[in-house]
């Protein structure tokens, strides 16, 4: 329950609810937010989302000061449970 509260806090305005992703517009950029439900998503290993959640980067925010890393492999849990089957 955490994890899908800190999904919809801090990633579903560009990730949207059901991690689709898509083209969005961020402080008046355009960006493509990767889906989280299949193609690369699915290949990744947990320590790249990890570094991604951590770091940001490509348009993402860092959220290594705004999420524990226990929060962060939580994250990585719900989104391999519940976007991707796993």
């Amino acid at each position: 329950a955490d994890a899908r509260a800190s999904f919809k806090k801090n990633c579903v305005g560009c990730h949207s609810e059901d991690g689709s992703g898509g083209l969005k517009e961020v402080d008046g950029k355009k960006l493509k937010v990767p889906n989280l439900r299949e193609g690369h998503a699915l290949n990744h290993p947990d320590d790249d989302f990890i570094k991604q959640i951590t770091k940001g980067g490509d348009g993402m925010p860092a959220f290594k000061d705004k999420l524990t890393p226990e929060q962060m492999n939580e994250l990585v849990r719900f989104i391999r449970h519940d976007f991707q089957g796993k």
